[in-house]
């Protein structure tokens, strides 16, 4: 069972994602793009957004 992952959304913010056409383009180089990492999250079931989450990966000594 997937819990706290599928929110409801009103009227308005579907009307406003139906305007995306495309993902974000970012230009920062201090932003790093972590989604293919394993995580989780603190957040509790009913929270609103995962904002609290931790990644891992394989150190360069193999830990």
């Amino acid at each position: 069972m997937v819990r706290g992952l599928e929110p409801e959304f009103s009227t308005e913010v579907r009307e406003q994602l139906n305007q995306i056409d495309g993902p974000a383009i970012e230009h920062d180089p201090s932003i790093a793009d972590l989604r293919s990492l394993p995580w989780c999250s603190i957040d509790n079931d009913d929270s609103k957004d995962l904002n609290q989450l931790t990644v891992m990966k394989k150190a360069n000594h193999g830990g």
